[in-house]
């Protein structure tokens, strides 16, 4: 029987959902609704395989003007690996059109690096008025974490005995 294009992305978040972290599947489920938002009530009714690519293209140009070439990618990342699932496990779909959409460029930030005066600077300021923020950001430099992994940290994640640190890491 063939799917609307709001059942297809229903369906799609539910398998998917059994097999990618929470992060994941809330990224996924965002940017499902709000491209499902940019179709509209009337549209999310269709059948799934009158959308197109050029109705895909037409929503990452929307992203686009509203934030960043990088945001722009992400969403169709998302969607592509939405019409993956789609197209893969749930054979609702003959082809994922999506995956062949081109990334946009995007311009690297290159981040600054401190001197060492500023580091010292900024050091003792921190020693002086929040030493809490001082720990994390030795957690971050010292242990190469990303600042979310340093967040994650409970006491029971500490190993004193082994010089170990237990985390939950991004991959």
């Amino acid at each position: 029987k063939p799917k609307t294009v709001f059942e297809g992305f229903d369906l799609s978040l539910e398998q998917v959902k059994l097999t990618v972290s929470i992060t994941t599947y809330n990224d996924y489920k965002k940017t499902a609704n709000s491209f499902l938002k940019f179709l509209g009530k009337e549209n999310q009714r269709k059948d799934l395989r009158l959308l197109n690519k050029k109705v895909v293209i037409k929503y990452l140009n929307e992203i686009l003007k509203k934030t960043s070439a990088r945001t722009r990618n992400n969403y169709k990342s998302d969607l592509s690996a939405l019409f993956s699932v789609m197209e893969k496990k749930l054979l609702i779909i003959d082809y994922n059109f999506v995956k062949n959409i081109e990334k946009e460029r995007t311009l690297e930030k290159r981040n600054r690096t401190l001197t060492n005066t500023q580091l010292k600077g900024v050091t003792d300021f921190l020693r002086e008025n929040d030493p809490l923020l001082l720990l994390v950001v030795k957690f971050v430099s010292y242990n190469f974490l990303r600042p979310v992994e340093v967040c994650r940290l409970k006491i029971k994640d500490i190993n004193l005995e082994e010089a170990l640190l237990y985390y939950q890491a991004k991959n």
